[in-house]
């Protein structure tokens, strides 16, 4: 590694490359490099355009722009070309320039609010708003790319992230408008009660719900219920909730986990043992379905990965052909396919208008 690498993780060799958050989502693609402040970084960018059917980024929006790759510019390049755009404010009015990203998203938009215990702090749990915002932008640039294929124009297309996570708080806001105060309620429901996780006799966790007066039935039969009329009927649950959590972790604490789970499943009802993510590659129901597979990586080796949930019948077996890209593993590959010399190549690199490092420096290995 380079001394400047050396600074940034002395302990961790080239980590750029072993970020979980990238080398999970970002199977069998290709990665190339090019230095946008540099004219032969430009070139590089614009050749791609022409030879693509879509361009997709969520940077600030003055990044583009003030690099005179708009979609203006874009469009002078590739007349049909269809961009997707997907900054975390919108690109007009005044937040337009603001960086932004999941979390700050969820704060604005109220989610973290929402998010946490009745009587505790907002959470900031997890990131909806991300995997929400991907799914729009895939339909538009699905139902983008028939439209092309009709009229053979091309198309811009804006999907701000506080758009999308809009939508998931807008039943709090017509709540609000309403004049109910939207409020905390942790693993409550508004439908089901009870509802939570619980621990079990082994430690382990247990997600239970109970959302029709049947399953109360069943469950009351598995303990030492109190026997109350009111408790019957869906309405008399939801006004006691935290009374039924309170019954219920004692009854769980008497169990171990799977036993309980195989009982209430059985009962029809809902139940699932907590799991963390690294045991979902040994979930017995995805290797089951063929959900798991393995690629080994270049600089890590060999992990377990999760194949997408959709899958075409002809091909059963989830796989990859290959694993998440090096930084500008594939520079030379594409270059060459879009026109350039080895010598050109070998140019850009001396010039760092290309690179295999985010430190601007050719990586080396220890």
């Amino acid at each position: 590694m380079s001394e400047l690498d050396d600074k940034r993780n002395p302990s961790v060799d080239r980590s750029w490359e072993q970020a979980a958050a990238f080398t999970g989502v970002n199977l069998g693609k290709r990665s190339i490099t090019a230095d946008f402040g540099t004219e032969e970084g430009q070139q590089i960018i614009r050749r791609l355009i022409a030879s693509s059917d879509v361009v997709l980024e969520n940077f600030v929006p003055r990044v583009l722009d003030s690099h005179a790759l708009g979609y203006d510019q874009l469009r002078a390049v590739e007349p049909d070309i269809i961009m997707v755009r997907m900054p975390a404010w919108g690109l007009t009015r005044p937040w337009r320039d603001r960086p932004g990203f999941t979390y700050t998203v969820n704060a604005v938009c109220g989610m973290s609010h929402l998010t946490g215990y009745r009587d505790g702090e907002p959470l900031l749990t997890g990131t909806m708003v991300d995997p929400m915002a991907a799914t729009y932008s895939t339909l538009i640039t699905l139902a983008a790319i028939r439209r092309r294929q009709r009229t053979g124009q091309g198309g811009h297309i804006e999907v701000p992230l506080c758009d999308a996570a809009a939508q998931l708080t807008a039943r709090a806001a017509i709540a609000a408008a309403t004049g109910t105060e939207p409020v905390r309620t942790g693993n409550h429901s508004d439908t089901a009660a009870p509802q939570g996780i619980y621990r079990c006799a082994d430690g382990t966790w247990i997600a239970i719900t109970v959302s029709t007066d049947y399953q109360w039935k069943t469950l009351t039969g598995l303990g030492n219920w109190p026997i109350d009329e009111n408790l019957t009927t869906r309405d008399g649950r939801l006004a006691r909730q935290h009374e039924l959590d309170k019954w219920l972790a004692t009854l769980c604490g008497t169990w171990e986990a799977p036993a309980l789970r195989a009982r209430l499943c059985q009962a029809s009802i809902p139940a699932a043992i907590a799991a963390t993510g690294t045991e979902l590659t040994e979930h017995p129901r995805l290797l089951a379905r063929g959900r798991v597979f393995t690629l080994t990586h270049p600089v890590f080796g060999a992990a377990r990965y999760i194949g997408p949930p959709a899958r075409y019948a002809a091909a059963p077996v989830a796989t990859m052909p290959f694993p998440a890209p090096l930084f500008g593993q594939h520079n030379q590959e594409i270059l060459t396919e879009l026109g350039y010399t080895a010598a050109d190549i070998e140019r850009l690199t001396e010039t760092s208008a290309i690179g295999d490092t985010p430190f601007g420096r050719r990586a080396q290995s220890r």
